[in-house]
């Protein structure tokens, strides 16, 4: 069986280096993409790319909604727009 060789497009990155970016290992990887979790990515041919730097806005994401759930929520009800 022929090896899978890494993509060569310029800007973009395979599943086994988004895997070690995000500090997963390449099942898990394939996993979460499957449920529709992590950075964005595309299908070319048999092959699943990533952008360089999807990672990091997908990190960057999360650390936002991370920080909008731990904000302390105001009191009572929400006034309506005059």
């Amino acid at each position: 069986m022929r090896k899978m060789l890494d993509p060569t497009v310029p800007g973009w990155h395979g599943d086994a280096e988004a895997a070690v970016l995000l500090g997963e290992s390449l099942p898990t990887r394939r996993r979460k993409r499957a449920r529709g979790i992590g950075p964005k990515w595309v299908r070319h041919g048999r092959r699943i790319l990533y952008a360089d730097g999807s990672e990091a806005e997908y990190l960057t994401e999360l650390q936002a909604k991370a920080e909008a759930a731990s904000a302390p929520r105001g009191r009572g009800r929400p006034r309506k727009a005059a």
